[in-house]
């Protein structure tokens, strides 16, 4: 995540998908928010502005009033998510910046009240590592390393934008199932998905979530969100 990318178009979908999910998952009780913070870059990233969703009247408000001071700032997230119901616990949300170097200590030292009955959204800038691992993606063992830390009430989600590769979000979703051991749904909208993985490894309120959002769509545009899932299938081992 990148303060530049505050309030833009992918910003409010992420917004839209993490509400909707602790709204719609009883069990849980606190969002929190890993948020891999990255120093900002010179390109023009974060301009692509969001549509305005009637549905969704406070995060329009939210953000509109924010772009228009010339605010971005992740911090201000605090502000929106008192008023909206359940907990909110923002790891990392200002400097020191997540960084190679500081990786390690940085997923270890996630405290465990971060991690119980909890949505746990990891915000890497890209997503989940490729080939090489840089300071914009999560690793897999590091993603398994604090999924493995969660309760059985909890769920892992993870950012992903879109690789130049063939059926990509099914070629994500089920390295992330291998490498984990769970099952894995998503949603993907253009160019980015989010990864949702539960813990106790039931997908079916998760997918009716997701259903929801996908039937609803983007505001302006024909329904264009796409929901999949990858189900693990433990390998039995037979005695001779």
């Amino acid at each position: 995540m990148k303060q530049q990318y505050f309030g833009d178009a992918r910003d409010y979908f992420k917004y839209e998908l993490l509400t909707s999910l602790m709204r719609g998952l009883p069990r849980l009780g606190q969002l929190t928010c890993v948020w891999m913070l990255t120093p900002p870059t010179v390109r023009r990233e974060g301009n692509r502005a969001f549509l305005p969703d009637p549905r969704l009247p406070e995060l329009t408000e939210f953000f509109r009033s924010r772009l228009r001071n010339g605010s971005r700032d992740l911090g201000q997230m605090r502000t929106f998510f008192a008023s909206c119901g359940f907990r909110y616990f923002p790891y990392g949300d200002a400097p020191p910046y997540f960084s190679m170097v500081s990786r390690q200590s940085y997923f270890r030292d996630i405290p465990d009240k971060a991690l119980a009955g909890s949505l746990v959204f990891f915000d890497p800038d890209t997503g989940m590592e490729p080939r090489r691992l840089l300071d914009k993606h999560l690793g897999f063992g590091e993603l398994a390393d604090v999924f493995d830390r969660l309760d059985r009430d909890s769920v892992a989600v993870v950012y992903q934008h879109l690789r130049r590769v063939r059926s990509c979000w099914d070629l994500i979703s089920g390295q992330v199932r291998t490498q984990l051991r769970a099952n894995v749904a998503y949603i993907a909208q253009g160019d980015l998905s989010f990864l949702v993985v539960p813990r106790d490894g039931d997908l079916v309120p998760i997918v009716n979530v997701l259903a929801a959002l996908a039937v609803h769509g983007r505001p302006g545009r024909k329904a264009s969100r796409l929901v999949g899932r990858a189900e693990y299938i433990p390998t039995v081992v037979r005695r001779h």
